[in-house]
Parts: C-alpha cells; structure tokens; sequence
C-alpha cells in the first residue's frame, strides 16, 4: 500500500509571472546532512536501517529520482567516503536553509528536491508527486503536508526561491519556511503543497529519527507498505 497524496490549493502569484517560467523543468537532490545530532548523542546520519546507513539510504533514494545530487553538509566538509559533490554553508549558523540555499546555487537544474537525511522510510513516489504538483500547477516551492503540518525539508523548490532565500539569510532569519515573507522576493513565489493521509499502519515515510526512540521505532517498521 502506498501512502495517498492529494492536492492542495496553491497561492496566488502577481500578474505575469506564470508566462516568466522555464518551458523545461528538470530535478536536481539537495540531501540536507549537515545537522550536529544532539538529541541522538552521535551522528544519525550514519545510523543503520535495514542494514545502510541514513544517508546512504537517502542519497540512493535522490539518486533514482533526480538528475543530480548535493550533499548539503553544513559549513565544514562531512562524508566525501560516498564519492558525492559537497556543498558547503556560506553561514556556519544557518542551518537547514542555507544549505538549501548551497544546494540550490550548485544545482544545474531548474527544482531541487529537498530530503532530511533522517527520514530513512522516505518513498520515490512521494519525490515524484512533488515534483509533478510542482510543474503542474508551475509552484516554486512544494511541501509534503502531514497531520502535522509542512514538511520544509521534503519539498521542491525552484531556483526562483534562491533571491528570496538569500534575503532571508542576510536579515538573520532561520525558519526554512519563513523566506517566502520576504517582501518584494519571497511573497511574489508560488507555494503550494500535497497531502500525505496516514492510513491505519503507523508506518510513515516522513518519521524523523532524532532521538534513538525515534531509531527503534523506525528499525522496527520493516520497511513500511510497498
């Protein structure tokens, strides 16, 4: 069984900007790995499940799914072993958006694909459907949407973000989703997002594992529905 995805409404951009976009959209992987793992105590993204590591697991996820892959590991080089471009943070403080702003800049694409190296349960449909809700309704970003909300580090964005994004960093602003407030840049993109619906399993491939409570639940799901 493979989570259900829907639609959902899409903002609306100022005139003209929908007759601006590529004729052509292709997809790059931005995996963001660049996090210091305190609740874990070590480094999760070297974490097994089901016998690979996290961030193995997500590389190959993006690897079969896009044309090209960043490893956006933060402000210093981590885990050149797997033989994968790096990028690196401009700011060491920046956290997830500046390496989604790192990413985004190396891509030649014209989407990145954001994944969390810590979502190991991850599927290449959702990555799929992202990208698709992405050029159909021509968004610049596009989340994945739980129960719990947005997920802005399982999503899609343009490189029409990156101004935006780079804004936001400048003025001190972290909250990955927060770039698109940025006036005169971030306002003017077109956000949308799909649904995942839960189903009675607990299995969700967008469970993050932070805590080693986290690990073990997500060691114990067997891989999920196929």
């Amino acid at each position: 069984m493979k989570p259900f995805l829907s639609a959902a409404p899409v903002t609306t951009p100022s005139p003209g900007m929908a007759n601006e976009r590529d004729a052509t959209s292709t997809l790059g992987g931005i995996l963001i790995c660049g996090g210091q793992s305190r609740r874990m105590g070590r480094d999760k993204a070297l974490l097994q499940v089901d016998g690979q590591s996290m961030i193995r697991r997500a590389a190959q996820l993006l690897g079969e799914t896009c044309s090209e892959l960043q490893l956006a590991c933060g402000p210093e080089p981590r885990y050149s072993e797997l033989g994968l471009p790096l990028v690196l943070d401009a700011q060491a403080d920046g956290g997830p958006l500046a390496g989604i702003c790192a990413g985004l800049k190396a891509l030649q694409t014209s989407h990145g694909m954001v994944l969390a190296c810590d979502m190991p349960r991850m599927q290449a449909v959702i990555v799929r459907r992202l990208f698709e809700a992405a050029e159909a309704e021509q968004l610049d970003v596009c989340y994945l949407a739980t129960e719990r909300g947005v997920e802005p580090l399982c999503a899609i964005y343009s490189q029409r973000c990156l101004p935006a994004i780079e804004r936001a960093l400048s003025l001190g602003v972290r909250k990955v989703t927060a770039f698109v407030q940025v006036e005169g840049l971030g306002t003017h993109l077109r956000v949308g997002q799909i649904a995942l619906e839960q189903h009675a399993s607990d299995f969700t491939p967008v469970c993050n594992v932070n805590t080693p409570e986290d690990l073990a639940r997500v060691q114990g799901q067997n891989g999920g529905p196929q």
